[in-house]
């Protein structure tokens, strides 16, 4: 995390100024650990390069044990909470911890993903220059970088563990150069409860993430909030107004969660292991015939895709008039389905954008 970043982040609490105090840097302005600490009395970590933006529910034992003392006077409370290894009861932690840094990430090379974006928001790369652009649910963080690299001040935030893999990976990856890096900041955060200040941001792109929250509208109503007068909202959600094969798909999909429900994660991600293998065989099996309705890709990429599909908690469904509302209720104007055919995109969901209208 840059030091200077502290000044972009609100408390989640109560959206109070925060104060940092630095625990370790590894270069000048780039802290590694620290806390940040609020008049309200909430303190959260920064750890391993990135700000945790929720309310800290344990301390990892490493940072326990290096910073006790600084704790003991910098926030107690803090401190009293149990030294452990997180939980790993997120669905999306499992996913993202299971990601192979390649060029692959929802059967999409990073190059498609980039020129969907620019499709999306109707934007180029002059004048996506220098937009303060915030990644609302980053995911493994690989496309906030290459936007970054665009020229983009990118925020990306994300509450699985994506953000702090993606800190790591994006030191040790030389397409990542000191340029973009001064350009890009990862949080760990919950988008009910956006860390920034209203305003603050000139596009938010938050792209099939908003469903899976408990509250699609209460989430996307704060998010809009941090979009400044003039500025756009983007979001990409599941439809609930499908029809014919993709409505069979849907209800299969439903069946599968409902039945696999009781299983670990770990069970879950063996099973789609399994299934994806399965799959590829067959698709494999089907080029050789001269079919080419699907790719062929990594089994791994197949596997992270069906567990994305039957273990999250939420999955909520929506039209395009229905979201319209949320951007109307939001001061927003000029909202448009903007959505894409292509890599069947428009099948399974649809696409929005909208402007913030004057304050």
């Amino acid at each position: 995390m840059k030091s200077d970043f502290v000044r972009e982040l609100r408390c989640p609490t109560c959206q109070a100024e925060l104060i940092l105090l630095s625990y370790k840097c590894m270069a000048p302005g780039e802290v590694i650990d620290g806390l940040l600490r609020c008049s309200c009395g909430s303190s959260y970590l920064v750890h391993d390069g990135v700000p945790w933006m929720v309310p800290p529910a344990r301390l990892p034992p490493a940072y326990a044990a290096a910073y006790r003392e600084r704790l003991r006077a910098d926030a107690p409370a803090v401190l009293a909470l149990d030294a452990r290894p997180a939980a790993s009861d997120f669905s999306f932690s499992w996913q993202w911890n299971e990601h192979a840094y390649n060029d692959l990430t929802w059967e999409l090379r990073l190059k498609d993903r980039v020129e969907l974006f620019y499709r999306y928001t109707g934007l180029n790369r002059e004048t996506a220059r220098g937009l303060r652009l915030l990644d609302a649910g980053c995911g493994n963080g690989t496309l906030s970088a290459e936007l970054a690299r665009e020229g983009m001040n990118v925020v990306a935030l994300d509450l699985s563990e994506g953000p702090l893999r993606a800190y790591r990976y994006q030191l040790f990856n030389s397409r990542v150069g000191e340029d973009a890096a001064s350009r890009l900041n990862y949080v760990h955060g919950d988008l009910q409860r956006p860390p920034f200040r209203d305003g603050q941001f000139d596009l938010i792109y938050s792209d099939g993430v908003l469903h899976h929250t408990p509250d699609t509208k209460q989430t996307f109503l704060a998010v809009a909030r941090k979009v400044r007068p003039g500025g756009r909202l983007f979001v990409w959600l599941y439809r609930s107004d499908t029809r014919g094969a993709q409505s069979v798909k849907r209800a299969a999909v439903k069946a599968v969660r409902n039945a696999t429900g009781w299983m670990s994660y770990g069970n879950r991600m063996r099973l789609c292991y399994a299934t994806a293998f399965g799959m590829m065989l067959g698709v494999r099996t089907l080029h050789g015939f001269g079919w080419r309705g699907r790719p062929v890709i990594p089994v791994r990429q197949k596997a992270i895709n069906l567990f994305d599909t039957i273990t999250p908690t939420y999955n909520h469904e929506h039209t395009f008039t229905e979201t319209r509302a949320w951007f109307d209720e939001a001061g927003f104007r000029d909202v448009r389905d903007v959505t894409i055919s292509e890599f069947r995109l428009g099948a399974g969901g649809f696409a929005a954008i909208g402007t913030r209208g004057a304050a």
